[in-house]
């Protein structure tokens, strides 16, 4: 498309009409800037791309020895809620990881016989997760009668190899004798004491009763309860850190808990977190007091961040291919991020130019308002609506692009909360439309229906260009066939 069709396509006479209903004087550096639309534009196109480190995402519960599982009837209930909750893991393309204390491990070797296995394909509840339903069986001890070595023992006994995971530990505190550091190099069992276990992966560092349990989120190798937080890279255990609280309980509003998870992928879209980060995440329950309501907060919350794994942003990945992941495509390299840190809002840095600029709101902020997003414009705000007219608007909404002056080239400032999906209502004919919090390749845009931009999108900046990356706080122009919607993300 060349310049003279963009003009004759572009509606821009309406703003003469829009600042003269508004009573703005057109100065000469208006009337310039319009004949410079109608007249002198000229487009060029520039190309971004972007990819972001993904967040590896695990299901994690807990078997306490304190809960009594040698019940039957007690152990029996719970193992059918196990299994309904494996059965929906696999379904839905989730990955959890099964922690069990010594005490879980006596009742599946008591109990799990005759009719019980029936509905596990015959076989023990450990052993049908594993062989079955691809679930990750861990280690748990409180290591106040078995220790990790007899737990992981207890493992074998049922017929599968547990993994080489400390699934969790005090990082400040020595128990009946032991703290992880007897780990590095490998502990002989308590109970079984010809049993040799040496783990590689610790997970769940938090203090006695989970008081003020730190939470730290990435992987490093820590030198010492001391030096808790200091990388040693000779030594042999690596420390996953066991991430944001993101505990599912009965009572869990689960917008909440995949918010937490949205958060870390959001910070890392918007700069705020490192792409060179590495980013483990967690969402726990606890398996002692399973009821159907947590099974149906569990589902949910696998669906709720099922969108960010169909991106690519988040995956699905068990501790052991997380701590894989870390050693070879990361190098073992050290990091971590106390998620106390990891903000909840941002900041959009958006540069204006001396006068007419096409600007728009890419965050989500407290007050919308056009005095205070852009206090320092000098005109009002201005969109484009579908009846084919200007509008101002006093209070600005996110995917909308609007018309702005400024007396001078300046950086404004927009601090928000992060949006880094937006699904955009446009009309046939021109639309001014908004951006989001990152910025957006156009050939990524979801057109519904397909195939209903019938142009490039045009940014402004003294001139029209034709755009193929959308970015943050700034408007664009965009023709579309039919009404539809575009989704930016």
């Amino acid at each position: 498309m060349n310049s003279s069709s963009i003009a004759a396509y572009i509606p821009m006479r309406l703003l003469f009409e829009a600042v003269k209903s508004n009573h703005i004087m057109m100065t000469t550096r208006l009337f310039t800037f319009l004949l410079c639309i109608v007249g002198s534009l000229f487009v060029t196109g520039f190309a971004s791309s972007q990819s972001y480190p993904p967040v590896y995402l695990t299901l994690v519960s807990h078997n306490e020895d304190n809960i009594q599982w040698l019940t039957r009837n007690y152990y029996i209930q719970r193992r059918n809620q196990l299994v309904q909750i494996a059965n929906v893991v696999q379904s839905k393309g989730a990955i959890w990881d099964f922690q069990s204390d010594w005490r879980f491990l006596l009742a599946v070797q008591q109990f799990d016989t005759g009719s019980v296995v029936s509905n596990t394909n015959g076989k023990n509840l450990l052993r049908w997760f594993v062989e079955d339903k691809g679930v990750i069986c861990d280690p748990h001890s409180h290591e106040n009668a078995y220790n990790y070595a007899d737990v992981a023992y207890l493992h074998e006994l049922l017929g599968i190899m547990a993994t080489k995971v400390v699934g969790g530990f005090l990082y400040d505190t020595v128990v009946n004798g032991n703290n992880w550091e007897n780990l590095e190099n490998g502990i002989y069992g308590r109970v079984y004491t010809s049993y040799f276990w040496r783990p590689d992966i610790l997970w769940g560092g938090g203090t006695q009763n989970h008081l003020n349990d730190p939470n730290p989120l990435g992987a490093w190798k820590p030198q010492s309860m001391a030096n808790y937080y200091v990388h040693d890279s000779t030594k042999h255990l690596v420390l996953l850190g066991h991430g944001c609280e993101n505990h599912i309980t009965d009572t869990s509003n689960i917008v909440n808990n995949a918010s937490i998870v949205r958060n870390i992928v959001d910070q890392i879209t918007v700069g705020a977190l490192p792409h060179t980060g590495f980013y483990p995440a967690y969402a726990i329950f606890n398996n002692g007091d399973l009821t159907p309501t947590r099974i149906t907060k569990i589902t949910e919350f696998i669906d709720s961040v099922a969108g960010m794994v169909a991106q690519g942003r988040v995956v699905w990945k068990s501790l052991p291919d997380i701590h894989a992941i870390w050693s070879t495509s990361y190098n073992s390299k050290p990091y971590w991020v106390m998620c106390e840190n990891i903000p909840t809002t941002t900041t959009v840095q958006y540069a204006v130019n001396e006068g007419w600029n096409m600007a728009s709101l890419p965050l989500a902020v407290s007050d919308p308002r056009k005095t205070v997003v852009f206090p320092s414009a000098t005109s009002s705000a201005f969109t484009f609506e579908q009846q084919g007219s200007y509008v101002v608007r006093d209070t600005l909404k996110n995917g909308a692009g609007y018309w702005l002056k400024f007396s001078s080239a300046q950086i404004v400032n927009i601090i928000g909360t992060v949006r880094t999906e937006d699904s955009l209502a446009v009309h046939a004919g021109w639309n001014l439309v908004g951006s989001i919090s990152n910025p957006v390749v156009v050939d990524s845009i979801v057109q519904i229906p397909p195939g209903i931009i019938s142009a490039h999108f045009f940014g402004f900046a003294g001139g029209y260009s034709a755009a193929d990356t959308l970015q943050p706080g700034a408007g664009y122009w965009v023709k579309v066939s039919q009404n539809g919607t575009l989704v930016l993300r």
